[in-house]
């Protein structure tokens, strides 16, 4: 006699997070800054740099609680991720966001907010265009590990708010110069 075992597999309350665009969702980036790439050139002595980009919420209320970070494409292999961090501040035109600083984390003379592990923060701050309102900057860390370079091209942030999932696709690449991303760097190779 032989006996056969059926295995079913049923998948209970998970579905795929919603992906949206800049601006098409409830956390946005929203930044215009005028680009859509920031890529470093390495120099002697500085192994890694952070990224900074802006969070801001499109509700008037409640929070979006940041899950994940991670790269919507990951090009080269001469880097690696070292963290993400974020924080919220009132900026002045000597306290403001950067686009890029080396280090990771970022040297305290020039971003002197506490930062905090993105993963788990909440971002309520809302999206305008007033250069003297809150501003929440998230803040990316790579690092090189080799002459190749790389980096992302484009940064997902997920996220939940009111009980679901989504990510949030800020077309911003962020990279490190090398072999692997020459075209994109200012001096090739």
């Amino acid at each position: 006699m032989t006996t056969t075992l059926a295995v079913v597999t049923v998948v209970l309350g998970q579905s795929v997070p919603h992906r949206h665009a800049d601006g098409a969702g409830v956390l946005a980036s929203l930044d215009d800054s005028g680009s859509e790439k920031m890529a470093v050139d390495r120099v002697p002595g500085v192994s890694a740099w952070s990224f900074g980009m802006r969070l801001c919420i499109t509700t008037s209320s409640g929070a979006a609680l940041i899950t994940s970070i991670g790269p919507t494409v990951s090009v080269g292999t001469g880097y690696r991720f070292v963290g993400a961090a974020a924080r919220t501040f009132k900026p002045t035109p000597s306290h403001e966001g950067i686009i890029s600083t080396d280090g990771y984390p970022p040297p305290a003379s020039v971003v002197p907010d506490a930062l905090q592990n993105a993963i788990g923060y909440r971002v309520t701050t809302p999206c305008n265009n007033d250069p003297t309102s809150l501003y929440t900057e998230l803040i990316v860390g790579l690092a090189v590990t080799s002459g190749a370079g790389g980096g992302w091209r484009g940064v997902d942030v997920t996220y939940t708010y009111n009980g679901s999932t989504y990510v949030l696709a800020i077309e911003f690449a962020i990279l490190i110069c090398g072999d692997a991303v020459q075209a994109d760097c200012a001096v090739p190779g």
